[in-house]
């Protein structure tokens, strides 16, 4: 990035070295020369420096030092001490997302372990981490299928600490929404976003998302593509349906939980639709 401006400095300075004025001054039937300097030639040697001066403050320094901090955090002693690491390599570089998703994930992984008492204010404080997140980099289908899985295991946690998991599910949802999107031939994140809607007993529109789901299995020609080889993220049992699903839910999946292949869970889901009744 310096090496070009160096040359056109370099090439303009020997243009100038030719226009240069010499001062011939007699002293003592010896003559002397002096240099008399250019508005051209000051600005060849300032403005250089001045672009090194800003790539070391504004770039290097920076990157450097969020570097720095986020190694650190990778062998502090405690979740706590990692955590005040990474959030200030995050505000050494305010450009890279990566500590802001590094602090996201730890938050989450605090409230999946937190007692009914800390929980609500933890998970709240992981979906505002996430936000921040996303909000800088939006654009990778993969940061939001990641957010969507980390906020159902804190739906998940949520209901096995008997709280209401709604608000994590439909943050969740939310996610998966958004990766389609990004993504929107992906038969695994539409599987995703089938038994999620489905989960949480919004019928139609899981009806619409499975729907797509088979289509895409139809017309594609890879086997590491098909609905047989995906894997779907369900840590928690349905929200919002009967006991008797649930039970029949639990019986089916949960020795399988959180991690299920897509296509027995969509076809089981999908003959349990309220459509289907």
């Amino acid at each position: 990035g310096l090496s070009v401006p160096i040359l056109v400095c370099l090439v303009v300075a020997d243009r100038n070295g030719a226009e240069n004025k010499w001062r011939t001054l007699p002293a003592s039937g010896l003559e002397t020369t002096s240099w008399k300097l250019m508005p051209q030639q000051v600005a060849i040697v300032v403005l250089p420096a001045l672009g090194l001066l800003c790539f070391l403050l504004q770039c290097w320094r920076p990157t450097t030092m969020s570097w720095s901090l986020v190694q650190q955090a990778q062998v502090a002693p405690s979740a706590r001490a990692q955590l005040v690491l990474v959030e200030a390599a995050a505000a050494a570089d305010r450009l890279d997302t990566v500590p802001l998703q590094l602090r996201a994930q730890m938050l989450a992984g605090e409230a999946a372990r937190a007692a009914s008492d800390q929980f609500v204010p933890l998970a709240e404080q992981t979906l505002a981490a996430f936000d921040a997140w996303l909000a800088r980099d939006p654009t990778k289908y993969l940061n939001w299928e990641l957010a969507g899985k980390h906020a159902l295991e804190l739906a998940g946690h949520a209901q096995r600490l008997g709280l209401e998991p709604k608000r994590w599910l439909e943050a969740a949802l939310g996610c998966y929404e958004q990766a389609v999107v990004r993504y929107p031939s992906s038969i695994g994140l539409h599987s995703q976003l089938a038994a999620t809607l489905a989960i949480a007993a919004r019928w139609r529109e899981a009806e619409q998302q499975w729907e797509m789901v088979y289509r895409l299995d139809e017309a594609t020609v890879h086997e590491d593509r098909k609905l047989a080889s995906q894997q779907l993220w369900i840590p928690l049992l349905p929200v919002g349906a009967d006991k008797g699903f649930v039970a029949e839910f639990a019986a089916e999946f949960a020795d399988r939980q959180p991690q299920i292949m897509a296509e027995p869970m969509l076809d089981w889901l999908r003959n349990h639709s309220p459509s289907q009744k």
